[in-house]
């Protein structure tokens, strides 16, 4: 087991390990649903607070895509292409409204959760282990060489 991630209200808990994410009653302790990932090492991210856009969908990274599931029916919703290499990271912004991941290929991707739009681009020289916004718009960046860099997304992108 690689990663773990609960839904919003706690009705599931995803559970990551090699090539499928397993959706899990966490009552019961029974598996409700497996979703296809690739790679060994999937993560996820779930949304939370009443937007509508995801606030019912689970988002698993892989080998190069982000991938957003309906939980209840395993559907995929949107897909989300651009990374070159395995996606390490994935963080919801608080308002629902993107996201961003990042992984080895040195990158950091900003995306429209509604539309699987890429926003921004950010170029890092380094993998990314891990990404976090915060409520007042910024967004950390945590690299394998132990540095943190941190952006403040209102800023406009050239």
């Amino acid at each position: 087991i690689s990663r773990l991630c609960f839904h919003h209200d706690g009705d599931w808990l995803a559970v990551g390990s090699a090539n499928q994410v397993s959706l899990c009653d966490p009552v019961a302790g029974t598996i409700m649903r497996r979703l296809p990932a690739v790679g060994d090492r999937p993560c996820m991210t779930s949304g939370h607070g009443d937007h509508l856009l995801v606030k019912d969908q689970l988002v698993i990274g892989d080998d190069e895509s982000l991938i957003s599931y309906d939980p209840k029916t395993g559907k995929e919703l949107v897909r989300f292409l651009g990374h070159d290499g395995p996606v390490r990271t994935v963080s919801l912004h608080p308002n629902g409204m993107s996201m961003a991941s990042g992984g080895a290929d040195k990158s950091v991707r900003v995306w429209d959760t509604g539309e699987g739009s890429q926003s921004y681009c950010f170029e890092t020289g380094r993998r990314v282990t891990v990404v976090a916004f915060s409520p007042q718009h910024q967004l950390a960046m945590g690299f394998s060489n132990a540095q943190i860099m941190i952006s403040d997304m209102r800023e406009p992108r050239k």
